[in-house]
């Protein structure tokens, strides 16, 4: 409301109501919004719209119309997108209803934009969405994609949406209180004690192979026998006559022990013999040495036996090794580094040597100053001279500036011979607008830059920080360049360089990366910088009563006299340590311990010994002084076939051979067992399952060979449990035509061979969990942690068809599981059947 009291309108409104705006005086062809306004009509323009607009000078047009003059006066052509005489309607492209599937349209400007409902994508809603495409079917045979959603079917034994539940297959079948053991499909029984067979319905009769010797009686217990020994025997056979010790013969305050037809001295430290009557020589045949952690001993090239020390290498290439007592060590570091392994570079940058905004690069005890823009000399001190050589044109004068110059025009009067300033000419850098002030000159610069002459940028790439790990950040244009510190590489320093390529690590050894330097983390029973020293555990002579001490990896074991036995020969054959000990390989093992035999685990459990079945692979018949196993002696009519070319992975390797009778040295099968499923001869069957493994050769260490990586597949936890009922057989060869794989054979060696399914559904889980730790790396290997690439091949039965049906179809599927590129499993069917 602008009407005053007395009806008369305020300044600048008229009209009854007062709600008409005043033109603005001598306004001809124009309106207005607010008072004293003159909105000059289409086609007309000037001050008061009284002159003709025939030259778009005030472009009418919205929305990124383009003005054109027309016959009649102007009009517009309108961007896509939009229309109307002034393009200021914008086009609904939703008008045709473009999504299909009960999609909804969103309006754009020149387009549209379908959303569509869940099942379906595309631009127009019109594909359908393969969730199979990452659905998490698990155990399925395949997946079956439906609208918005999927269907898995199930292997037998699997349930659930995602065939990620294992059905439950015990239902009471297990009598004598024995504990079922739920499998896939399958189901196992695990007997107390004194009970045996599939359900654990059949009674053992430990007295059954009249195991009491000597006379004496046998007691079946429920979870074994009881000897009950005549007069005069002793041990859990009755099978030691007592007491051979009553003279005393020991010397030297020994303690005698009687044996069966014998006696035993247990020497006190520093004497030996069989009286104890000798005094033990310390270092015999000069066998004593110390080793450090700057100098290692390795076997002589050139003399069987022989060694020769090197240098461990612990201080790197910027270091020399010094050994100190206790064997410690120091590395005394050249110039230029510092660090416990002389790893890290000293930073000539930290006391900010450039000046002006220069940007340091740090090398080895030096440093380089990159200049900001206008600055130069060692460390950006100088102001460069952008006036020599003199860009200025027509004998003009230059005059420098940080980052540029100016050109001044001069012309002498002959009056009084002084110089007057003409003009000025300014060179604007990038893209600057000189204007003259008379005296002076302004530059107007772009966006992002700024200065007398526009020639400093505002941002700069490196004000971001992008340079990762310390790398240090230059400007150049643009862009900019990254200078990383050692141990880092990439555009932008953010790769860790892998210190551990090549593999520098021996035995089997870990290497950890760090930056700019490694460790190798060794395994049990090695040590030294590199992990190439095997650890003497017979040093501290832990072997007593007269047995001798064989060094092995990692631990040591006693060669006991006869009629003793224990880890250590500490007891003595009849009188056990407890009552429910053990007997095997005559070594003595209380209740409930466990132990290692080849490569099986054995355990003890109420006087009776369970020790897992994996065949433990040929024997090596050539010796060396680094070989800490025995060696194999062939029989008469069997020679050692020396295969060390032909079992060595990464050389060198040591020495390699077994013994072969004589007529079958040609036969690939070894002589300990009969089978048909052997490396690069063996077809998929039943009972015979296959792995390849390819490797990353430039990842492993030296030395290994495929004996080594087989007795690491032997020693899966996995392996050793599938082991506990049947013998497992694995073997492995470098695969024909592939210097960089090895082929891997398993096998069951069963007594009965049927088609029921059982069978292959065993050895189908074994090889599917043996490749899945290795593809996972979960495994105690180095070797193995190189694998890139895991294929497996198997034979699926399906369950025995109803009815009278007679067939069975053999589906043979290969695995490949790639989790070097992925990480995750993925598993690609290529089947085919036989009838």
């Amino acid at each position: 409301m602008h009407c005053q009291e007395s009806q008369s309108c305020t300044d600048g409104w008229q009209g009854p109501l007062c709600d008409q705006c005043s033109l603005y005086p001598g306004c001809m062809h124009g309106t207005c919004r607010e008072p004293w306004e003159c909105n000059c009509a289409r086609n007309w323009g000037g001050l008061l719209c009284n002159k003709v607009d025939r030259d778009c000078e005030t472009n009418p047009c919205e929305n990124g119309g383009t003005c054109v003059i027309a016959a009649n006066g102007v009009s517009c052509i309108c961007a896509p997108g939009w229309t109307g005489s002034l393009c200021e309607t914008d086009i609904d492209e939703c008008a045709s209803n473009p999504c299909m599937n009960n999609g909804w349209c969103e309006d754009q400007v020149n387009g549209y934009k379908c959303h569509c409902r869940p099942g379906w994508q595309g631009a127009q809603c019109q594909l359908d969405v393969d969730e199979c495409k990452d659905s998490t079917c698990v155990n399925a045979i395949y997946c079956r994609n439906l609208q918005g959603s999927y269907e898995c079917q199930c292997q037998a034994g699997w349930t659930g949406k995602n065939c990620d539940m294992n059905i439950i297959d015990c239902v009471g079948q297990c009598h004598n209180g024995a504990t079922c053991v739920n499998l896939v499909n399958d189901y196992r029984c695990q007997c107390r004690p004194g009970f045996t067979g599939r359900h654990c319905d059949a009674a053992i009769n430990g007295c059954h192979s009249l195991p009491c010797l000597n006379g004496g009686v046998c007691h079946d217990l429920n979870d074994g026998f009881r000897c009950e020994c005549p007069s005069g025997y002793v041990g859990l056979q009755c099978q030691i006559a007592i007491n051979l010790c009553q003279q005393n013969p020991c010397r030297s305050g020994s303690t005698c022990y009687d044996m069966r037809g014998d006696f035993y001295c247990h020497c006190q430290p520093g004497f030996e013999g069989k009286t104890c009557e000798k005094k033990k020589k310390i270092c015999p045949n000069g066998s004593c040495e110390v080793i450090d952690q700057c100098t290692i001993t390795v076997p002589s090239n050139r003399t069987s036996g022989e060694v020769r020390s090197i240098s461990s290498n612990i201080c790197g290439k910027h270091g020399i090794c010094r050994s100190q007592a206790g064997s410690r060590f120091v590395c005394e570091c050249q110039s230029g580094y510092q660090g416990t392994y002389c790893h890290e570079n000293i930073n000539d940058c930290l006391q900010n040597p450039c000046r002006n905004h220069g940007t340091c690069i740090d090398g080895v005890q030096s440093y380089r100053c990159v200049c900001a823009p206008g600055w130069e000399g060692s460390s950006c001190s100088r102001n460069t001279n952008d006036c020599s050589p003199n860009p200025c044109q027509n004998h003009g004068i230059c005059t420098d500036r940080i980052n540029g110059f100016c050109c001044v025009s001069q012309r002498m009067e002959r009056e009084n011979m002084q110089f007057k300033s003409e003009s000025v000419i300014v060179l604007c850098s990038n893209g600057g607008t000189c204007q003259d002030r008379g005296a002076s000159f302004q530059c107007l610069c772009p966006d992002g830059f700024y200065g007398d002459t526009c020639q400093i940028a505002s941002w700069h790439s490196c004000d971001s920080n992008p340079c990762q790990n310390g790398g240090t950040c230059v400007n150049s244009g643009d862009s900019f360049t990254c200078f990383c510190k050692e141990g880092f590489e990439g555009n932008v320093c953010e790769q860790n360089i892998n210190d551990c390529y090549p593999f520098p690590c021996y035995n089997g050894a870990q290497c950890i990366d760090g930056v700019n330097w490694y460790l190798c983390d060794c395994s049990k029973g090695f040590a030294g910088p590199d992990c190439r020293i095997n650890i003497q555990e017979c040093t501290s002579n832990p072997s007593a009563f007269g047995s001798t001490c064989i060094d092995e990896i990692g631990s040591y074991k006693c060669i006991c006299p006869p009629g003793r036995t224990g880890n250590q020969c500490e007891n003595v054959i009849g009188h056990l340590p407890s009552p429910n000990s053990c007997i095997f390989k005559q070594h003595a093992y209380s209740d409930k311990s466990s132990w290692k035999h080849e490569c099986n685990s054995c355990h003890c459990n109420n006087g009776r010994v369970h020790c897992t079945k994996v065949w433990c692979g040929p024997k090596n018949c050539l010796s060396h002084p680094n070989v800490s196993e025995p060696v194999d002696i062939c029989a008469h009519d069997e020679t050692c076939v020396v295969k060390t070319t032909q079992t060595c992975f990464t050389p060198p390797c040591l020495p390699w051979g077994h013994c072969k009778h004589i007529s079958k040295i040609e036969d690939s099968a070894p002589r300990d067992i009969q089978t048909n499923c052997i490396p690069n001869e063996a077809k998929i069957s039943n009972n015979c399952a296959k792995i390849n493994l390819l490797f990353d050769k430039s990842r492993m260490p030296k030395g290994v060979s495929v004996g080594n990586i087989c007795s690491s597949l032997r020693a899966f936890p996995k392996v050793q449990a599938y082991a506990k009922k049947e013998t497992i057989i694995i073997l492995c060869a470098i695969q024909l035509r592939r210097a960089d794989s090895i082929e891997i054979t398993l096998s069951l060696d069963m007594k009965h061979n049927d088609n029921s399914g059982t069978l292959i559904s065993t050895l189908k889980d074994l090889v599917e969990e043996t490749a899945n730790a290795v593809s996972q790396k979960l495994v105690n290997s180095s070797a193995l942690k190189a694998v890139i690439d895991v294929q497996v091949q198997t034979n699926i039965i399906p369950k025995k068809p109803s009815g009278n049906f007679k067939g069975i179809f053999t589906f043979v599927c290969s695995y490949v599981i790639n989790s070097y590129v992925s990480g995750y499993f993925e598993f690609i069917d290529a089947c085919y059947s036989n009838t």
